[in-house]
Parts: structure tokens; C-alpha cells; sequence
């Protein structure tokens, strides 16, 4: 969760050179609110170990979208990445990293055989 916060301050300070302005503050915000999300599930009485894979599949989200942004951009509009990004890891990235850990973890408290 710390390493996804550091990254979208890395990059709406250092990566842009804007430093800190109103706009940046809120993308900052917005950018963070799945680690946010992440850090509420730890909270709750899921397991630690899911919140944890809601908050790596968000930070792979989030380094492909760094990566297609300031590392090789592709395409003018590739920016508007860093606007959409954190919604699908809100909505599609974060819950699947969840999911994966879920069903990672039940099938190896079903003790994984299937003998008949």
C-alpha cells in the first residue's frame, strides 16, 4: 500500500515537475484511493492476506500505467491513463487481485485433493 502511494507521489511531483498544485493534489487523492480501499479490507474481517492482493494487483496496474505513461508512451493521449487508471483499479484490477488470493486460499484449505 506504501509502495502505491509513494509511486503516485513520485509521479505528480517528481515524474510531472508540476510539484503541488490543486489538480495534482486531487489526482494524487484519486490515485491512492485503491491503496485506500486496500487498507480498508486489512481492517475488516477479511483476511490481511487478501487486502494485500487487492493492493499488489492495484500497484501492477498502477506500474503499467507509469510505465505506458513516462517510461514509453505510446500515443499523445496517454496521460489520460493516469485520470482512468485508478477507477479500474477500484472497480476491475484491485477486485481481481482479491478474488485470485480468495480462491488461492480456499482451495488450499480444501486440502487440494479430490480423491473419490
Amino acid at each position: 500500500m506504501v509502495a502505491g502511494i509513494a509511486l503516485h507521489l513520485y509521479e505528480f511531483t517528481v515524474a510531472t515537475g508540476s510539484g503541488y498544485n490543486s489538480f495534482a493534489n486531487w489526482l494524487l487523492a484519486w490515485s491512492s484511493l485503491p491503496f485506500a480501499v486496500a487498507l480498508g479490507l486489512s481492517r475488516t474481517r477479511a483476511e490481511p492476506a487478501r487486502a494485500a492482493g487487492y493492493a499488489w494487483a492495484s500497484l501492477l496496474g498502477s506500474l503499467y500505467m507509469h510505465f505506458s505513461v513516462f517510461v514509453q508512451p505510446t500515443a499523445s493521449t496517454a496521460a489520460l491513463g493516469l485520470l482512468f487508471m485508478p477507477l479500474w483499479n477500484l472497480l476491475l484490477i484491485g477486485p481481481m487481485g482479491f478474488l485470485v488470493v480468495w480462491g488461492l486460499n480456499a482451495s488450499s484449505s480444501s486440502g487440494g485433493s479430490n480423491a473419490a
